[in-house]
């Protein structure tokens, strides 16, 4: 998979928890916070741990998506090929 110049850059590769190797793909997700409404995202660049079930986001991007305080109760890989590349904002 080609990563360079993009935003995916900053995603982490080996999982904090396990380190293992995580996957670095695009998702689309489902956040919730309690007694707030949910928050769905769509082809988010994301890492994912395949053996602790984790999501991983880049610290800016969880900012720039207002996520703080949320929690991530699902998650799936999107095909990236029907959808353009995220901007580098996040550099």
């Amino acid at each position: 998979m080609r990563r360079e110049d993009s935003a995916m850059d900053k995603l982490r590769e080996f999982c904090p928890a396990c380190r293992g190797k995580l996957l670095i793909s695009f998702f689309d997700a489902n956040f919730r916070k309690k007694d707030v409404n949910d928050q769905l995202i769509f082809d988010m660049p994301a890492s994912f741990c395949k053996h602790c079930d984790q999501l991983y986001l880049e610290e800016n991007l969880v900012r720039i998506l207002g996520l703080e305080g949320y929690i991530c109760v699902f998650a799936i890989q999107r095909d990236k090929q029907f959808y353009p590349d995220w901007k580098d904002f996040l550099k």
